[in-house]
């Protein structure tokens, strides 16, 4: 689509272009023209308001009213805004003409580029003359009106707060799965071309920890989304951008690595798009919980301070700089001086992790390819995060995760190939290492703000999920009959574990039924269901435990199907698991309950 021209509209398209322009012009109020002006450098459909208004925040230093706004919109017909009320989410639709004639709005009174700038300076330069997308960037025409390349620069800095990896609660994931297509959109724009910051052609590098923070976060949610092919794509541009701070870091000495950065983010820190935004965060309901459990009761911490920081998180509202100085007062933030030191380590840190992740989404003869790069990357994350931990003495997220969920998850890794007496080894050195993980004293900080301390339901349900999985695959390596009954008792132990922390995290109906929670609280149903089914497919029945028969398998798998949010991925896999389960007890001769068992406790 092309943007910010009106010279290929036809007659009809002209006139309704210009009577944009009036509307924005003479009928709405400035701040809320101003914040439409941001939906010019987006996707048309289901841009979220809350992404708006924290740009015009980053633009202007001030909150937008929200509601004037809507009004302004749906008065004077220019979009379609829509309210998720189950979400607590609004977005707005326009019309792509709407958007041209916006953006056609910031730029036909802007000077050409060779004309000095007027006003405060301006974040970026342009970078390439040729049609694309947007329009070039241009400088500012008056103090009154932003060049585009503040407010792209705005749009950037509003992505780095809002656009986040902790997507365990369904609605906060349901939010950044609306902002992606905005920002692909955004880094369209020249400005934010990689090949031209990363080859120095921009004279302005503000830009690039943000493009490196913000292709690492779309890296992570491909993760997520099961899409390694477009991981690896963002993955490779981090990586990129990354060796403009230093040079193939992977081949290097951590301690030089470790050192060049550190001097780097000291000097970046202030004049630096990402350094200047870190302390902006977005808090999520179980960061709020973290907090809770750190500082609830404390008499330093007034009463109300954690409920506002809950409500802002229900709202997607981002700290303030009074909140992030009162939470580093309490103990549960850093401050300045290690935040300087440490965001450009624990950046380069977490793009090698989210890149090695990739690996356990890989299948086959590709997964055995890529594993030796994955092994290099999610070691020197690890080693870079310990190199802070040692200097500092301060816990960095990426040390715990880099080894949770890296390093750990390597030690059940079947290539290259072991002998089995090693791969046995591996497995209960990995168990040994999870269980340690779960009792783990130390507080973690992930951009200065605590993220886990030792009670966390989470983590602990993560370390069992593992911990399970080691038993499970231990289950087909025993060499006795013995030896097998003993793991499976181990794996039914740890998956009762699993599944109490999962469903601590959950909400329960008036009856106490679990009905919703966290995204993997159907998977760890379907686990346990999983484990009854493999179990007799290999044979070993009789090594069961009584009551694991066909009907418990199907009651688990009907219980994840009883959660509210279940995902499709998780419903169609507890679908495959129940038409196993009969077909299974067909085979066998098996009575089982072929009404649905409703929902299953823990204990159960």
């Amino acid at each position: 689509m092309r943007r910010g021209t009106n010279r290929d509209l036809s007659e009809p398209e002209q006139s309704l272009f210009a009577a944009v322009q009036l509307l924005l012009k003479n009928r709405m109020d400035e701040v809320s023209c101003r914040v439409l002006q941001f939906t010019a450098f987006l996707m048309p459909n289901n841009i979220p308001t809350a992404l708006l208004t924290e740009a015009y925040w980053h633009l202007t230093g001030r909150e937008p009213n929200v509601d004037e706004f809507v009004k302004a919109v749906r008065k004077l017909s220019l979009g379609q805004v829509t309210e998720d009320k189950k979400m607590e989410m609004r977005t707005i639709s326009i019309h792509q003409l709407t958007q041209r004639a916006v953006l056609h709005m910031l730029s036909q009174d802007q000077p050409t580029q060779d004309q000095p700038t007027q006003g405060k300076p301006t974040q970026h330069q342009p970078i390439q003359d040729q049609p694309t997308q947007h329009q070039p960037i241009q400088d500012k025409p008056t103090q009154d009106q932003p060049t585009q390349k503040e407010m792209v620069c705005a749009l950037v800095r509003a992505f780095l707060v809002l656009l986040i990896k902790d997507t365990r609660e369904i609605r906060v994931g349901a939010f950044v799965s609306q902002l992606l297509p905005h920002l692909f959109s955004l880094l369209a724009h020249p400005t934010l071309s990689v090949d031209n910051v990363s080859s120095g052609v921009s004279s302005d590098q503000s830009v690039l920890t943000a493009l490196i923070r913000l292709y690492e976060v779309i890296c992570y949610l491909y993760c997520q989304q099961r899409r390694p092919d477009r991981a690896k794509v963002a993955a490779k541009k981090a990586r990129k951008l990354c060796d403009c701070l230093s040079k193939n870091p992977t081949l290097q000495d951590i301690t030089i690595v470790y050192g060049i950065l550190q001097k780097e983010g000291q000097d970046r820190f202030k004049r630096d798009v990402y350094g200047i935004t870190i302390t902006r965060q977005l808090l999520t309901p179980p960061n709020i919980a973290v907090l809770r459990s750190k500082l609830e009761g404390r008499a330093d911490v007034p009463k109300t301070f954690l409920d506002d920081l809950a409500s802002m998180a229900k709202r997607f509202q981002p700290l303030s700089e009074e909140q992030y100085h009162a939470l580093v007062s309490f103990g549960a933030a850093l401050d300045e001086d290690y935040i300087r030191a440490s965001y450009l380590i624990e950046l380069v840190a977490s793009v090698y992790y989210t890149s090695g992740r990739i690996l356990f989404y890989l299948h086959g003869e590709e997964r055995q390819k890529f594993f030796p790069k994955a092994s290099q990357w999610l070691h020197f994350s690890h080693n870079l995060s310990k190199e802070f931990a040692d200097e500092k003495k301060v816990h960095l997220l990426n040390e715990m995760l880099s080894k949770r969920a890296g390093t750990l998850y390597l030690l059940k890794e079947t290539y290259p190939e072991k002998p089995e007496d090693q791969m046995v080894a591996d497995l209960r050195q990995a168990i040994s290492e999870y269980s340690k993980l779960i009792t783990d004293p130390n507080d973690y900080f992930e951009y200065g703000i605590l993220k886990k301390v030792m009670k966390n339901g989470f983590e602990a349900m993560f370390c069992y999920r593992a911990i399970v999985d080691c038993y499970k695959r231990l289950t087909k390596l025993a060499s006795s009959q013995q030896e097998r009954r003993a793991y499976i008792e181990q794996h039914n132990l740890n998956t009762g574990k699993m599944i109490e922390y999962a469903e601590m995290l959950g909400t329960r109906d008036q009856q106490g039924a679990v009905i919703d929670g966290v995204e993997l609280l159907p998977e760890v149903y379907n686990i346990r269901a999983q484990f009854i089914l493999d179990i007799y497919e290999a044979g070993f029945k009789q090594d069961l435990p009584e009551e694991d028969c066909l009907s418990k398998a199907i009651e688990w798998a009907n219980t994840a199907l009883s959660i509210e949010s279940c995902k499709p991925l998780h419903r169609a896999k507890a679908n495959l698991l129940l038409a196993t389960a009969f077909t299974m007890a067909y085979e066998h001769r098996e009575e089982v309950e072929v009404q649905a068992t409703g929902r299953q406790s823990a204990e159960g």
